[in-house]
């Protein structure tokens, strides 16, 4: 649920664009920079893998899963559990979950950098391997958010030449990214190492982000 300004804020901001978040953010940036400043850093480690579906089998790495850290907001995870009980409540929420959240999260990014915390805003890529590692992160309270896109291809009937003037086309479903998101709060304390695991079973959100283009014809 939902509470405080900063969540609607947030929120509407998926409605109505950038105006929403003119009021700031719910969150001191300045305790993250000035442990930055002093080393008081630490390590955020891990792995992301998809477990094994029989018992003398081996993790599949999720390599390409990409990592962002943030500094953690109420408002802002608050706006991400509207995004997952909407997208519950109807397929067209559904159909959009996955790039709400996107949205979401490239809207606080935007608001974070505008008030000078672009140095809190932080960046990883699995490795092949499903290893991954974020160094010199300044101790606090932080929310990690990674994500993983599989493009699902679809294959559609296209509408025949001597029917197209019936119709009023727009662009057709070509296919969808499969997006499995995870969302995992957490405290990093300055000269220790933080390790997570990212699984296909402790998956905050399962969505959909779809590709559209024009239909061919014939």
């Amino acid at each position: 649920m939902i509470s405080g300004k900063s969540a609607l804020r947030l929120v509407a901001l998926l409605i109505v664009g950038p105006v929403a978040l003119a009021e700031g953010l719910d969150v001191d940036l300045e305790p993250y920079l000035a442990a930055a400043r002093a080393g008081a850093v630490g390590v955020l480690d891990g792995r992301a893998f998809e477990e094994s579906r029989t018992p003398d089998g081996r993790p599949k790495p999720l390599g390409g899963t990409t990592l962002t850290l943030l500094p953690r907001s109420d408002g802002f995870l608050g706006a991400l559990e509207e995004i997952k009980r909407q997208s519950r409540d109807s397929m067209q929420a559904y159909r959009t979950s996955a790039t709400s959240v996107r949205q979401a999260r490239e809207a606080y990014e935007a608001e974070l950098r505008l008030r000078g915390g672009a140095p809190l805003v932080l960046t990883a890529v699995v490795a092949p391997d499903g290893t991954f590692e974020l160094g010199e992160v300044p101790e606090g309270a932080w929310v990690l958010i990674a994500t993983r896109s599989v493009l699902v291809d679809k294959t559609t009937t296209p509408i025949k030449k001597k029917d197209r003037s019936t119709f009023l086309l727009g662009p057709r479903v070509v296919g969808y990214h499969a997006v499995s998101t995870w969302l995992l709060p957490m405290r990093v304390a300055g000269g220790r190492s933080e390790r997570v695991e990212l699984t296909d079973r402790n998956v905050w959100l399962t969505g959909i982000a779809e590709r559209t283009g024009p239909d061919s014809g014939r």
